[in-house]
């Protein structure tokens, strides 16, 4: 749920950091490549430029128990709940009240209204483990 630690031993992408920087507004983008090619460092490394323009980042890595979508679900409120615990309060709430599709969709209702009454600037960055 932590966002990977910065090692000191990365190849530095200022250009491809200063283009994720433009893009800290857009709704969605994704960062696609082949294992082992520097998409978690990179992510790192947008990660600890953001920090000083006041945007909050929220990790999540996902592995093969998220295809669950209750237990995404409760990680997803958890990475978001480290951020402000105000985000996710009623979808917390809601947790573990049903695994049907109308709970999954109240407590996707819920963290919705939580992150759009969110006074801050807020990335959500969900990464996908390798396998």
């Amino acid at each position: 749920m932590m966002a990977p630690r910065r090692t000191a031993r990365i190849v530095a992408r200022e250009r491809l950091v200063t283009q994720l920087l433009g893009s800290r507004r857009k709704r969605c983008f994704v960062l696609q490549g082949p294992a082992g090619c520097g998409k978690t460092t990179t992510l790192v490394a947008w990660r600890v430029a953001l920090l000083p323009l006041s945007f909050n980042v929220a990790w999540l890595t996902l592995t093969a128990e998220d295809n669950d979508l209750s237990h995404f679900l409760d990680c997803l409120v958890a990475c978001l709940a480290q951020v402000d615990p105000a985000i996710c309060q009623e979808a917390a709430l809601l947790g573990g009240r049903g695994t049907d599709d109308e709970a999954a969709e109240r407590t996707v209702i819920a963290l919705v209204r939580g992150i759009t009454q969110y006074a801050g600037d807020l990335v959500l960055v969900l990464e996908l483990a390798c396998r």
